[in-house]
């Protein structure tokens, strides 16, 4: 019999989230399955799966270690666990701009993953994990500290990352509601002289790793033409994207550009200023003019502002508001990388 007992990173999801998470390579038919005959149970007694999870509370599991070892995520490939991974963090060379028990706010520097894409890749996800061993802040069998928000590989700047399960339910919250603000900077070719509120709509392709976008006349024009155009039937997999650009200063024939996402989609901003011409420095994917300058694509997310009470108050829950209180209005700025001042 395996006992799981309810803490701070457990509470506050229904025991099925719970065991979905804790049997992870079980299906689901099975999870439902032993709690209809009762080989998991909550507080030694009979549960469905629906019930909210409090402190406290005991979920059993009276299972076959074999059977558990089967279905529990046991990859002991984390490169926390293997020898050289201080060297890889070190490399890594991640940034932590505000941390505690609950978020942390990371600056990632270009050439970094968000997550892992091969089991040997140091990610800001592994290092979230490593700084929660370090200071004692997640003893959870089944909750991992992990980051909310992504940025690609070759992007650089501020991430969200949740320490607790409170902590990333609420970021991932604020998050989906588009309550937090977030602002880049980046450079681009040419001189971009006024503001430009860009509303497109963008698809993109997982086999060429690349968005296809269009304008949104376009856009329109094809939904007008209905059904009769080959175009329009593949409008669906096309998501509307919104972005402020504002530009702050040009010299030499480059802009820097303050960018804030309405929308967020992959790869939203790139496709963006290349389709307006304005490609940024270092880009390759949406970059026509092939500017041969060897570095990273110059594009930062140097600033996130957390909203205030009475804008959050109708879409957290009350334990959440009262954790967000500690975040209420805070605003936190990362510094340009140093590669920017070569063309500014």
């Amino acid at each position: 019999m395996i006992e799981i007992k309810i803490e701070k990173n457990e509470s506050g999801q229904k025991l099925k989230k719970l065991l979905f998470k804790y049997l992870k390579n079980a299906p689901q038919s099975f999870t439902y399955k032993m709690l209809r005959k009762k080989n998991i149970v909550l507080n030694d007694k009979k549960a469905t799966g629906d019930e909210l999870l409090k402190i406290g509370d005991s979920v059993k599991l009276y299972l076959s270690d074999e059977t558990v070892s089967k279905f529990r995520d046991t990859d002991k490939s984390d490169i926390s666990n293997n020898p050289g991974s201080k060297a890889l963090k070190e490399a890594a060379d991640i940034k932590i701009i505000f941390a505690d028990s609950d978020i942390m706010v990371i600056d990632k520097p270009s050439g970094i993953l968000s997550q892992k894409s091969v089991k040997t890749d140091y990610s800001v996800n592994d290092f979230v994990t490593d700084y929660a061993k370090e200071k004692g802040l997640n003893h959870s069998d089944v909750f991992k500290p992990s980051v909310v928000n992504r940025l690609d590989r070759n992007t650089s700047g501020i991430m969200l990352a949740g320490v607790s399960y409170p902590g990333s339910k609420m970021l991932t919250k604020l998050i989906k509601e588009r309550l937090i603000d977030k602002y880049y900077l980046t450079l681009a070719e040419g001189e971009f002289k006024e503001e430009v509120h860009d509303i497109s709509y963008l698809y993109k392709d997982e086999n060429t790793n690349k968005a296809d976008i269009i304008t949104a006349d376009h856009y329109n024009e094809l939904v007008v033409k209905g059904s009769k155009s080959s175009a329009a039937k593949d409008l669906k997999k096309y998501k509307r994207t919104e972005t402020l650009l504002t530009p702050v200063s040009y010299k030499n024939g480059y802009t820097l550009i303050k960018v804030k996402l309405i929308t967020g989609k992959t790869h939203q901003i790139r496709a963006v200023l290349g389709k307006l011409g304005y490609p940024i420095v270092g880009e390759r994917k949406y970059n026509n003019h092939r500017t041969n300058i060897n570095t990273y694509q110059l594009l930062h997310s140097y600033e996130t502002v957390f909203p205030d009470f009475e804008t959050v108050k109708d879409i957290l829950s009350g334990s959440e508001l009262e954790l967000f209180r500690k975040y209420e209005n805070k605003r936190f700025i990362s510094e340009l990388p140093d590669v920017f001042n070569l063309y500014l």
